[in-house]
């Protein structure tokens, strides 16, 4: 009987790519060999910030090691990214214009501020145009946001309240709020007044507190 589940073949891309690099067979590839690894599974990423921003996307932990499942997400990510991105693309850049319109194609959907200021930092010298490493830069900064509310948010309701919005505060770069400091920025960025933060206004507030530079 022949088997019905057939293996993923980009799964077993990976898999193949990791063996060289895992001889012990742990599921992990040392850091070292993140960059070799990513370039020979189709992206090839030459900004070494970029490098050392995704790699800690994939070792939260910071253990110098990447996990195939971790290796596997990322890959996905950047595979969704190429999807949307380059069928915009000219000459291997996107119209800076277009950058809301990928974002809201990948499910990351802002207000029309955000998306202005995760615009700028895709295009930091206005030139008009958005590279793929460029655009994977905002996506980066995304998924740092991300882990950052999720983090927070441990009841898992999708939304922070004042307590836990408060202990972003020292990351954020306000070390010592008092409550009364902390509940004012907490109601300048909780911009539909539900008494809590959803993701989107967390990433506006983490924009405006980390980037200021970016608004427009």
């Amino acid at each position: 009987m022949a088997d019905q589940q057939q293996a993923d073949p980009r799964v077993e891309q990976i898999k193949a790519l990791f063996l060289p690099h895992d001889p012990q067979q742990t599921g992990a590839i040392p850091a070292t060999a993140f960059q070799q690894v990513l370039g020979q599974s189709g992206f090839n990423i030459s900004d070494a910030k970029l490098l050392r921003n995704l790699q800690s996307l994939v070792d939260v932990q910071g253990t110098g090691n990447i996990d195939f499942g971790g290796f596997l997400w990322l890959h996905g990510l950047l595979g969704a990214i190429a999807a949307s991105f380059n069928p915009k693309a000219q000459n291997g850049a996107i119209p800076v214009g277009a950058v809301p319109q990928t974002l809201g194609e990948l499910n990351y959907k802002f207000p029309d501020a955000t998306n202005r200021s995760l615009s700028v930092m895709a295009d930091p010298t206005h030139s008009g145009w958005v590279g793929f490493e460029a655009f994977v830069k905002v996506i980066a900064f995304i998924s740092f946001a991300w882990n950052r509310f999720a983090a927070a948010d441990q009841a898992q309701k999708g939304s922070l309240t004042f307590e836990a919005f408060k202990t972003e505060l020292p990351w954020l770069g306000i070390a010592a709020a008092s409550d009364d400091q902390a509940r004012s920025i907490f109601n300048k960025f909780d911009t539909d007044h539900s008494n809590s933060i959803e993701f989107p206004e967390f990433v506006a507030t983490v924009l405006a507190m980390k980037f200021p530079e970016l608004a427009n």
